[in-house]
Order: C-alpha cells, then sequence, then structure tokens
C-alpha cells in the first residue's frame, strides 16, 4: 500500500463559482474535496458567480475559482489569485496539484489556469 500523497500544511481558502459549474460535466468542488482533506488548514468554499452576469456572460466558458492565503485564524496574509476558467478534468488536475505544492507566491499558477489574465489583458484593449 502507498502512503498518502502529502500536500501543504500552509493555510488557505479556495472559492469556487457554483454559477460557472451550473452548465458544465465536471465538478470542481468534488474534484477539490481530497485535495482539502489532505491540507489539513485548507478550507473549501461554493459561491454564487463572483464576477457579476454581464462579466461572466463575456468570458471564456468554465468555472472561476480564487484562492486566498491566509493564517490558521483564517486572516488573509497575502494577494489572492484568479484561477480559471477550469474547464476540464485535466485542469481540476492542475489546479489541485497547484494547491496542495503550497508555494503560491514562488510558482506561478499552471498556464492553462490563467487563461482569465489574457482574456480580461484583450478585454481592456479592445476598450
Amino acid at each position: 500500500m502507498t502512503p498518502p500523497r502529502r500536500a501543504t500544511e500552509r493555510p488557505f481558502t479556495v472559492i469556487v463559482c457554483t454559477a460557472c459549474a451550473a452548465d458544465q460535466n465536471l465538478s470542481v468542488i468534488d474534484e477539490l474535496r481530497p485535495t482539502i482533506r489532505r491540507c489539513p488548514h485548507a478550507m473549501l468554499v461554493a459561491a454564487p458567480c463572483m464576477l457579476g452576469p454581464l462579466t461572466c456572460a463575456s468570458r471564456p466558458t468554465g468555472v472561476m475559482a480564487v484562492v486566498q492565503p491566509c493564517t490558521k485564524d483564517r486572516l488573509a496574509c497575502g494577494p489572492t489569485q484568479w484561477i480559471g476558467p477550469v474547464t476540464d478534468n485535466d485542469d481540476a488536475a492542475a489546479l489541485r496539484d497547484w494547491l496542495e505544492l503550497g508555494q503560491w507566491e514562488n510558482t506561478s499558477v499552471p498556464t492553462q489556469l490563467n487563461r482569465h489574465q489574457r482574456w480580461a489583458r484583450h478585454r481592456s484593449r479592445s476598450n
């Protein structure tokens, strides 16, 4: 039997948009639950639309998430990072692995999970 995979001891909260998930066959919440269980100071939150209906409707399809490093008392202690859109199981696995690593300030968000940044930059240039 292999030992359970180790995950970060660093506290964090990951918030997953449930409005984005409504049209998906993928449950990012279900994909992240085992990770949250392996991280002793992690919290998983399901939230309604975090971007607002107009912004959400005009962006690429997929589930958005926000990661907030925090203290064990749940006080924010670092920059939030927007993640997404998460569009398939491979994206969910990349998010899971990145969260478990726990080096959010030093390790960039996996490329496939920062498509929202490219979209936001493109939209701001076209306005």
